[in-house]
Order: C-alpha cells, then sequence, then structure tokens
C-alpha cells in the first residue's frame, strides 16, 4: 500500500494538503487536528473522519473520492 510503502513521501503531501484544507476552508482549530488526526489514522478509521469533515465542509467530490479509495482498499 502507499502509505506503508512510501511513509515520507506521503507524509509530505498529507501535511501540503492539510495545509491547502485548513487554508482554503478556514477550517477552525478544532477541524485542523481532526483532519491531521485522521491523516495519520489512515486507512482505518481515519478515512470516515476525513469523509465527515469535507461533507460538512460541502467537499462532496473529496469525501467520494476517499470512500471510492477505501473501498477498492477492501475489495479482494
Amino acid at each position: 500500500m502507499f502509505i506503508d510503502a512510501d511513509r515520507p513521501r506521503y507524509e509530505r503531501a498529507a501535511v501540503r494538503w492539510h495545509g491547502r484544507l485548513c487554508t482554503e476552508q478556514a477550517l477552525s482549530l478544532e477541524e485542523a487536528q481532526l483532519v491531521l488526526a485522521a491523516l495519520h489514522a489512515l486507512p482505518a478509521a481515519g478515512a470516515a473522519a476525513l469523509v465527515q469533515v469535507c461533507e460538512t465542509r460541502g467537499l462532496r467530490e473529496v469525501a467520494d473520492v476517499i470512500d471510492a479509495w477505501l473501498h477498492t482498499r477492501a475489495a479482494p
């Protein structure tokens, strides 16, 4: 899996994405902390938390991508 196979690259991308999401969506401190914790907890519980934040912020397309990614991981 990408996250485990290339952890340093994933972490750099996650931090960039987190910063962009915080800036573009004007996340509260609580939401920013939740998103960062969710990115750290991927793929398990983290994906559900990210989907929830994205849906709350009206980012349905992003939530759909996360859902699709999570379902492909669950497929045998």
